[in-house]
């Protein structure tokens, strides 16, 4: 008698007390999004700085592990502070590509002076911002969408 294959398991994601709940679209949407620019990069400066072109390209693996760790402990993880640590990854990960190019200084890249440089490091604010806004965005009280919602909240479910 061969033994019975059990169905996968299936993480059941920690439900945030805010605004912000893991779903895959935006998690993935967001990653993505905070890191192809780095891919992108790496594939042009390959024909020109192997040591930058792998730098960038190893940055862009690590903020993807950490961004697809964050992912697979949804079941351990709650969602608020995972967005945020995925957002402060993306950033470093820009700082690091950055200042690689900075303190590199290729004779490829046109003008590296004092304010271009200083205009990369601006461009990277992105980040803390939208670090700043979501933490905002979580602090507004969570809206109901559903009668079901309501009761739970009045009944203490949630």
């Amino acid at each position: 008698m061969s033994p019975v294959a059990k169905p996968p398991q299936t993480k059941v994601a920690l439900e945030g007390p805010g605004y912000f709940q893991w779903n895959m679209g935006a998690w993935f949407g967001s990653q993505i999004g905070g890191t192809a620019w780095l891919l992108l990069g790496a594939g042009l400066l390959a024909t020109r700085s192997v040591l930058m072109a792998s730098i960038w390209f190893v940055v862009f693996l690590i903020a993807n592990g950490i961004g697809s760790w964050l992912w697979f402990s949804r079941d351990r993880l709650q969602p608020y502070p995972a967005v945020q640590v995925l957002l402060l990854t993306c950033g470093l990960a820009g700082l690091m590509a950055w200042t690689s190019v900075v303190l590199l200084r290729p004779d490829f890249v046109p003008l590296m002076q004092a304010k271009s440089i200083w205009t990369g490091y601006i461009c990277l604010l992105i980040f803390p911002g939208m670090m700043l806004s979501f933490h905002f965005k979580e602090a507004q009280p969570k809206r109901f969408n559903t009668a079901e919602d309501i009761s739970k909240a009045q009944s203490g479910e949630r």
